[in-house]
């Protein structure tokens, strides 16, 4: 029995969300008994972001994430999924309405499927968001998600976003 540290400082991607399935699948088969998820990542994509969150809340063993700098956008969702969430007394949190890329020609038809998609991915996280924090309702990440915004430290533990700050020690 032993615990893991992992580290996820890049932009959550696809690729990069298999990498960390990959060391997961290691850990719990080698009957790893609490993971550690240090992140530094500027988000990525939402769908990715909640399905590694999802996906690391289906694990048997507690998953303890850490803000070792900056926690933004759709990191965000992979931070919240920890069943302990600390971080960096230096460390903060970035949010921003969600948006898409648009390449090419679009017609009115296009762009209103992209509108919907933009609000059902606005509901889901703020959804999820609320729910792992458990102390804020939708409402209020819908709120914090309207335009920019930086969350520092002592506000993400006001929040109910982080459940202590201290600092962050990496173990090998």
């Amino acid at each position: 029995m032993s615990e893991a540290h992992l580290v996820l400082m890049d932009t959550i991607d696809t690729e990069k969300a298999e990498n960390i399935l990959s060391l997961l699948k290691e850990k719990v088969a080698n009957d790893c008994t609490h993971i550690h998820l240090a992140i530094q990542s500027p988000g990525g994509s939402v769908p990715v972001a909640l399905a590694l969150a999802n996906l690391l809340l289906s694990l048997s063993c507690p998953i303890t994430t850490y803000n070792i700098g900056n926690v933004d956008s759709a990191a965000l969702i992979v931070f919240a999924a920890g069943t302990e969430r600390i971080c960096c007394p230096e460390s903060m949190f970035a949010t921003h309405p969600i948006s898409k890329n648009v390449e090419g020609i679009q017609t009115i038809e296009t762009l209103s499927a992209l509108i919907q998609e933009i609000e059902e991915d606005t509901r889901r996280v703020t959804e999820f968001i609320a729910r792992q924090t458990n102390k804020e309702p939708p409402s209020t990440w819908r709120e914090l998600m309207s335009k920019p915004h930086i969350i520092s430290s002592a506000e993400a533990l006001k929040i109910g976003l982080v459940h202590r700050i201290e600092e962050y020690r990496f173990t090998l």
